[in-house]
């Protein structure tokens, strides 16, 4: 019991500092357990002096037990709202964690929409580049057969004009 350190102070200097400046604890009131009492304080010893010293080792016996308990109930009040405090952390960390995770996947669907808009663009520019291609390529066979047409056209006038055999 004297070995656990309670801020800075063993329980066992506690309950003396308790004696000290609580004076009225040594003149116990009718209402603490029976269990608490020492049995030498029930029993009427003849010696006067022997009494007293017996009755105020029995008044330090049971402040210290009562202090013993008011610090064993203050360390659990302590460990409860440590339980507490860690769970409010966790749920904390959770909702952060969340946080990170929505704007992870905002940041990675924003990355995946901007490549899908480039390859749009892209394919728009080959769509375009196509199609100008096709245009050219049509204007050129075009010019192409109207070469052709006017050539059969010159042999079909050679033809007419020419003498048969």
């Amino acid at each position: 019991m004297g070995d656990s350190l309670v801020g800075g102070m063993t329980a066992i200097s506690l309950c003396g500092d308790m004696l000290r400046r609580h004076r009225e604890l040594l003149e116990l009131p009718l209402g603490i357990p029976k269990h608490l009492y020492d049995n030498d304080i029930s029993k009427q010893s003849k010696g006067g002096q022997k009494r007293k010293m017996t009755e105020s080792q029995s008044r330090y016996s049971i402040v210290e037990r009562l202090t013993q308990s008011k610090l064993d109930i203050i360390s659990a009040i302590a460990n409860l709202d440590s339980d507490s405090k860690v769970k409010k952390q966790r749920v904390e960390s959770l909702k952060e964690d969340l946080k990170d995770l929505e704007s992870s996947h905002k940041a990675e669907l924003e990355r995946a929409k901007r490549s899908v808009q480039k390859e749009i663009k892209g394919a728009e520019r080959d769509a375009k580049n196509s199609e100008d291609k096709k245009k050219s390529k049509k204007e050129g066979y075009e010019r192409k057969i109207k070469v052709i047409d006017e050539a059969l056209d010159k042999i079909e006038e050679i033809s007419k004009t020419a003498p048969s055999n």
